[in-house]
């Protein structure tokens, strides 16, 4: 995963994209790895790979936990499956942009 490199999280701890403690300490940690998300190249490379490791903790791809969920509905009832059997295809990742 070559394009791992360029990313804008690369420089920074991964544990502030894993945001925890107290409601308002959450938020801002996670206000904050969103934004390095938004100004990151390879955003779009680090959703596929979460959704497609079905990644459900943390900040990847500029998505939270609760994003990935409803990205994941979207399909689902795009293409009728389950969200145990939910499969992303080409057609998916080529789209990706009208889920996020």
């Amino acid at each position: 995963m070559k394009w791992r490199e360029n990313a804008g999280c690369a420089n920074h701890d991964p544990e502030l994209f894993f945001p925890s403690g107290g409601m308002e300490g959450v938020l801002k940690q996670e206000k904050f790895a969103l934004s390095i998300c938004r100004d990151c190249k390879v955003t779009l490379h680090y959703l596929k790979f979460a959704l497609s490791a079905r990644k459900e903790i943390g900040i990847w791809g500029g998505t939270t936990e609760k994003d990935r969920c409803e990205i994941v509905k979207k399909w689902q009832e795009k293409t009728g499956q389950t969200k145990q059997t939910v499969q992303f295809t080409e057609e998916f990742y080529s789209e990706i942009d009208k889920y996020v």
